[in-house]
């Protein structure tokens, strides 16, 4: 058994704000007496500064006085997922270098089996000045889970100059028959109307407004049999400038483009130049081609036998269905 001092390469990795793990490679060898032979073993050894590493995912389009949506991810020093109950706070940097203000508590959320968590809406209070286009914020998450590990990080948000719209739907896929319930946000306090439009690659579906109040509006688009495959919904408009902004979020029904065939043999062993007969079934993804294939499959018959060259190194003769 051997003992490596480790010491030297943690503070090496503590001195490093972002990075949160290295990994260091060693060589053993070991020498057989007798023989005199020397074998050698490489192998690597991952530090790690917290037993949960955490992630933030932001959205693109930010803006001051717009509540944030982003993504939490928890994961283990070895990569595992972790699910963790992650509590999010704001810190504001103070103008005086070195000097923080208190952090104030936003929310707490859990991260799923897979270590992931989805943060919806977070609204950032004004401090001492209200926030503006190219200000920044920073946002401190605690990860904790159920065997009392913990995990620390910090992000910065900067804000955008540019007015934005931020367009989110209550999920990511849905099953055929479902409405999609949007969301629409964007800066500013005063009642706007913006148009939102839902396409299905390129195709307009449909068209319809949303009135956002205090920056935030929703509405519900009914199910529709065009919403099938990649469906996006774009929300657009003027808002306080004389930009025009456009904002947009794609959600996926999915639909199965295969055909299935069954196919099934009257034995399970065949003897070299033996007939074989087959009867096979075919289930296609749309209504229409189910219909087909059932006539099919009522045409089947049995035809003439030919030979078939198999992948296993010998010919075989099959009777084909025509």
């Amino acid at each position: 058994m051997a003992h490596v001092d480790l010491k030297k390469e943690h503070d090496d990795l503590s001195d490093r704000d972002y990075a949160r793990i290295r990994e260091v490679s060693y060589a053993a060898y070991i020498t057989d007496l007798t023989t005199n032979r020397t074998e050698q073993r490489r192998f690597e050894l991952r530090l790690s500064k917290e037993p949960i590493h955490v992630y933030l995912i932001e959205d693109d389009m930010r803006a001051p006085g717009m509540p944030l949506f982003f993504y939490v991810s928890t994961f283990y020093a070895d990569g595992s997922p972790a699910e963790c109950d992650v509590e999010i706070s704001e810190t504001d940097v103070s103008e005086t270098p070195g000097v923080r203000r208190h952090e104030s508590y936003l929310r707490t959320v859990k991260t799923n089996r897979y270590g992931v968590a989805k943060v919806n809406g977070v609204v950032i209070a004004p401090g001492q000045r209200p926030l503006r286009g190219g200000d920044d914020i920073e946002l401190s998450l605690t990860a904790r889970d159920r065997q009392r590990r913990v995990g620390h990080h910090a992000e910065r948000i900067w804000f955008n100059l540019a007015d934005s719209i931020h367009v989110e739907t209550d999920k990511a896929l849905y099953r055929p028959g479902e409405p999609i319930e949007v969301d629409v946000a964007s800066i500013g306090r005063k009642d706007v109307k913006l148009f939102v439009d839902v396409l299905q690659d390129l195709k307009l579906i449909r068209s319809q407004t949303v009135l956002l109040s205090g920056g935030l509006g929703r509405i519900v688009l009914p199910y529709s049999a065009d919403f099938k495959g990649s469906v996006t919904v774009f929300a657009y408009g003027y808002l306080s400038g004389p930009d025009f902004v456009v904002g947009a979020r794609t959600v996926l029904y999915p639909q199965n483009h295969e055909l299935k065939l069954d196919l099934r043999m009257n034995h399970s062993d065949y003897r070299p130049g033996q007939e074989a007969s087959a009867d096979f079934q075919i289930t296609a993804p749309t209504e229409g081609r189910r219909k087909r294939a059932g006539r099919e499959r009522r045409r089947q018959g049995r035809g003439r036998a030919r030979p078939h060259r198999c992948r296993f190194r010998r010919s075989v003769r099959i009777r084909q269905i025509v």
